[in-house]
Parts: C-alpha cells; sequence; structure tokens
C-alpha cells in the first residue's frame, strides 16, 4: 500500500513522527522526491525498496542502516 492510499488518520499519524523525527514529513519528501532520513535523492536498488520508499519515504541505504537484520548486516 502506498503513503497516498493509507487513511487520512494514519497519514497524518505518520506525518507527524516524521516531521518531529526527521525534519521533514513523509508527504513533503514524497512530493520533492527525497528520502526523508538522508534529504537526497532516494537511492532504490530492488523493487522491495521502491515499494518501500513509496509507504516511508525512506531510500534503501538509510533504510538498511536503520533497520539492520539480527546480524547487524544489511536486508538485502
Amino acid at each position: 500500500m502506498s503513503f497516498v492510499n493509507k487513511s487520512p488518520a494514519l497519514k497524518s499519524l505518520q506525518n507527524d513522527y516524521a516531521s518531529q523525527s526527521f525534519g521533514m514529513s513523509i508527504s513533503e519528501a514524497l512530493k520533492k522526491h527525497v528520502c526523508v532520513i538522508c534529504k537526497k535523492p532516494p537511492i532504490i536498488r530492488t523493487k522491495l525498496e521502491n515499494n518501500e520508499y513509496y509507504m516511508s519515504a525512506m531510500c534503501g541505504p538509510c533504510w538498511d542502516e536503520t533497520f539492520p537484520d539480527e546480524s547487524g548486516d544489511c536486508h538485502v
């Protein structure tokens, strides 16, 4: 489910959290086509990362750094 297809209440909650955490809302990051964390054009290496970007506005490398797997390695 992309961010635009989420309920208004969920979008508002996620936008507020992102704004407080990263200084930019998910909606704003998607509109500017940047990662909400690094503020750069998103690096997208796989279809899964592309889907994730349109849900969370996080690029692949920032996602991997934020959510490493149990071994500490990247997911991809």
